[in-house]
């Protein structure tokens, strides 16, 4: 009996000892409750702050604005009184006295800039969780330049100020740069891959840090046009044709007009000088065969050349034609790697150095897919060594860039040591993995192309020594 008392006591002890420690800890929670709520208090302040920043940097950029518009004004360059050509202070240029015969030409556009600049953004849905994380309003590309001018594109989801006061979804930012005016186009590529223009080509003043869109509008203005690219919020553009594979695709056309383009000079005494006329000669030449040394022979079919123009265009062709072999000797060159379309698409471009005329060439003398022209043609200019017509071709290949033909794309330019192409193909895979690891031909690079398997693995990991060869410039212009 004495045994249980003691029990009970015992029990009834420890329940006093826990009871103590209960309240002991309900202290200490309040106690914890009041630092949360002061480390809350803390944080709000802390966003509070970053908020006020945030908005000194916004001030900070339109008072630069403001100062370089004043500025302008001050030396005369912009502003509401400016003096008129042919009104007061009218541009008088050189004038000459006396009785002669004679005229002048006044040229208010001696050189003007045309550049086209495409710009993707990609994860079009994660847009605003990302600008939310980065208490950003709006994206931006990278600067781009037209003759002297630097420019960048922004676009912004919520179609609110930009800055300046000037609101819009999408704006052409201006720089810096010698320009006094542009104009410009905006496009926007829907999913059956063409581009459709998004308002009318408008004409700006080049002032830093000024914006123009085809819906960027000042808030103080009489009217705002349709705020969203053609007129959709971002929500509705999301769901709309503009967005593919959760990509949207943006092209620019900007023609820019450099200061001091006025120019007078008298007037040509009537002789027109012609165009050139040498691509179309040496086209002539070509296809005439005229005082011809060399004969291919592709599949049968002949094809004459001139040995000079072999040896001017390709390093290939000048060991073939004069190191000795077989060729040196015979003037006869057998082609059995690729077709007759390619090839003479090939030799039209080293007689004339044109590639507009090369794509049209194709396009009339081949029914095969684009992609499938292309990477025959760049394999006879890699064969040959003729890099301007390659690097053309990853190019337009680049462009062309598909799910369905990614894996093929890859494997040769990695055969054909093709970088830009190269480089763009595992860009696009990593954006397009999910797609592009069901297809079989993915399956099929472990056993036919382990390298550049390999390649793709360490390229999605992102291995810090990893790159591919470094990308060339394609400066390949228009021909």
């Amino acid at each position: 009996m004495a045994d249980e008392d003691a029990a009970v006591e015992a029990l009834r002890a420890e329940i006093e000892v826990t009871r103590a420690q209960v309240q002991a800890e309900t202290a200490k929670n309040e106690e914890r409750r009041a630092q949360l709520a002061e480390a809350t208090a803390r944080q709000k302040l802390r966003r509070e702050l970053d908020e006020q920043r945030m908005w000194l940097l916004r001030e900070q950029r339109r008072g630069r604005g403001l100062e370089s518009e004043t500025k302008r004004v001050d030396e005369d360059k912009d502003g509401d009184y400016l003096l008129q050509r042919g009104g007061f202070g009218q541009f008088q240029g050189n004038r000459r006295y006396g009785t002669h015969e004679g005229g002048e030409q006044v040229s208010c556009a001696r050189k003007i800039y045309t550049e086209e600049f495409v710009w993707e953004i990609q994860g079009f849905s994660w847009l605003n969780g990302v600008l939310d994380y980065e208490r950003e309003s709006f994206v931006w590309s990278n600067f781009f330049c037209v003759g002297y001018a630097k420019f960048y594109l922004v676009y912004n989801p919520f179609g609110d100020e930009l800055w300046n006061q000037r609101h819009g979804s999408f704006a052409i930012v201006c720089h810096s740069g010698n320009c006094s005016r542009f104009r410009y186009s905006v496009f926007v590529k829907a999913r059956s891959g063409m581009f459709k223009a998004w308002g009318e080509t408008s004409e700006g003043t080049f002032l830093p840090d000024s914006v123009h869109g085809p819906d960027v509008f000042h808030s103080q203005g009489p009217s705002a046009p349709a705020a969203g690219i053609f007129g959709l919020s971002h929500r509705q553009l999301l769901q709309s044709d503009w967005v593919q594979d959760d990509m949207l695709t943006l092209k620019v056309v900007i023609e820019a007009l450099p200061q001091g383009s006025w120019d007078a000079s008298c007037a040509s005494p009537g002789v027109e000088v012609p165009d050139p006329t040498m691509r179309h000669d040496m086209q002539n030449l070509l296809e005439t065969g005229t005082c011809s040394d060399v004969q291919f022979v592709v599949h049968g079919v002949e094809l004459k050349a001139h040995s000079q123009v072999l040896l001017a265009r390709s390093e290939v062709f000048a060991k073939q034609l004069t190191a000795g072999m077989e060729e040196t000797m015979s003037r006869v060159i057998q082609i059995d790697d690729t077709d007759l379309a390619t090839f003479k698409a090939f030799l039209q471009f080293l007689y004339t150095d044109d590639l507009t005329a090369v794509g049209k060439l194709m396009d009339a003398t081949s029914d095969e897919s684009d992609v499938s022209r292309m990477q025959k043609l760049m394999a006879v200019s890699h064969k040959y060594q003729v890099s301007r017509l390659q690097l053309w071709c990853e190019l337009q290949l680049c462009k062309l860039l598909t799910t369905a033909d990614v894996c093929d794309m890859l494997c040769q330019a990695h055969l054909l040591q093709a970088s830009n192409l190269e480089h763009a193909c595992l860009c696009y895979i990593k954006n397009h993995l999910t797609k592009v690891v069901t297809l079989p031909e993915y399956a099929g690079l472990v056993q036919t192309w382990p390298d550049v398997l390999l390649k793709v693995k360490r390229f999605l990991v992102g291995e810090p020594h990893f790159e591919t060869d470094a990308p060339r410039k394609p400066e390949v212009g228009g021909g």
